[in-house]
């Protein structure tokens, strides 16, 4: 009996059928500030598409912040709209500005 999981070749393979690795993912963020001393209420929005593969841990935050985008770019990218009800809870104006921003 083999044990549950063996290491071939760099990949770990857990089972003897296929499995489907996707060759990136994303991570979208939508953040709200309340009013406070520093400004009056806002929005901002980070994206992020991470191929899988690694990327050591050494200076991740700095491999991180490069790997940003904006999420009308990510949106362009997945073909999906993924704050449908963003214009109308902001206004077009801010809602535009958000997903463009990086």
């Amino acid at each position: 009996m083999q044990p549950p999981a063996l290491q071939a070749g760099g990949a770990w393979v857990i089972t003897s059928k296929p499995i489907a690795v996707p060759e990136a993912f994303f991570k979208a963020v939508l953040l709200h500030w309340p009013a406070d001393a520093r400004g009056g209420e806002h929005y901002e929005a980070h994206a992020w598409i991470v191929e899988n593969r690694s990327y050591g841990f050494s200076g991740f935050e700095q491999k991180a912040t490069a790997l940003e985008i904006s999420i009308d770019e990510l949106e362009s990218i997945i073909r999906l709209d993924l704050y449908p009800n963003l214009v109308r809870l902001i206004g077009s104006g801010p809602a535009e500005t958000v997903e463009a921003g990086k």
